[in-house]
């Protein structure tokens, strides 16, 4: 009978034990269960979307559970944007939180149906005075279908072994510049100083051209003439239709079959044969298809 009851008390014993044992096993089992972040699920893989998305289109589709609170969407944030990774595609990252913070991340690809690369624009003809505080980017700007103006941005540097922009002649320059998603543009050009006289003892006139840049894709056509606005000299200022266009000699390298950039260069002398002029169209050949 002492055997007995000896046994059971063991058994009574072995019992709690197990019972303690599985309740602390559900209980771990429980907490790191609640440890777990979210899970982040989206409808698609890849998105297409205008330039000008919005975070809550972004979000379409973009849904997150937890174990323990349940529909966790709400929390949802559209955590980064990475720059380009290949031609109008960047990667979204979303995070999403639960209720004691725990976080977890997914990504998907975003597609850019209507994106266009950085542009420069030109206000006026590259052609400077000598002197030592020669200013190439006054009349160098840059616009970005994501970003607006980003003239501060653009960059230049002096190709040609020409020497300093501060002496007289034609240099190459390549000016740079890189949106906030990686993407950079050049335009290869010239930037001409002068002198005060012309080299063929005249002064200096002005040719006005009604743009300085002009972007065209590969097959488009040019009008060099329609370009010009007017010519200043001395104490005079016409317009080209009275100053007449046959007065303004157009020479161009533009071949509008190879994507490159190019120059338009117009010079004049005027009647007088005091004045002479030059000014310059840039123009870049682009392949939409690139």
């Amino acid at each position: 009978m002492k055997n007995r009851k000896i046994r059971i008390t063991v058994l009574l014993i072995a019992g709690v034990a197990i019972a303690a044992a599985f309740g602390l096993y559900v209980a771990h089992a429980r907490e790191k269960s609640h440890d777990e972040p979210p899970v982040i699920s989206c409808s698609t893989d890849k998105i297409e979307a205008s330039i000008n998305v919005t975070d809550e289109e972004l979000l379409q589709g973009v849904t997150a559970y937890d174990s323990e609170d349940g529909d966790v969407t709400s929390s949802i944030v559209i955590e980064s944007i990475s720059q380009f990774v290949e031609k109008n595609t960047r990667i979204v990252t979303y995070a999403a939180f639960d209720s004691k913070n725990h976080v977890s991340k997914a990504t998907r690809t975003l597609v850019y149906t209507d994106y266009t690369p950085p542009r420069f624009e030109l206000t006026g003809s590259l052609i400077f005075r000598s002197g030592m505080n020669v200013n190439v980017l006054k009349y160098v700007k840059a616009n970005d279908c994501i970003d607006g103006d980003i003239s501060y941005r653009v960059k230049v540097t002096l190709m040609s072994n020409s020497g300093s922009l501060a002496v007289a002649g034609t240099h190459d320059v390549r000016f740079k510049v890189t949106n906030s998603a990686g993407d950079t543009a050049y335009l290869d050009t010239t930037v001409d100083i002068y002198n005060d006289v012309s080299t063929v003892g005249k002064y200096r006139a002005e040719i006005q051209l009604k743009q300085y840049i002009l972007y065209i894709p590969v097959g488009g056509r040019v009008d060099a003439k329609s370009f010009l606005r007017g010519v200043s000299y001395g104490n005079e200022s016409m317009p080209i239709s009275e100053y007449g266009v046959y007065n303004v000699h157009a020479s161009s390298d533009v071949d509008t079959k190879t994507p490159g950039y190019y120059l338009i260069t117009y010079t004049t002398t005027t009647p007088d044969d005091m004045y002479s002029g030059m000014a310059k169209l840039v123009v870049v050949v682009y392949d939409p298809e690139e």
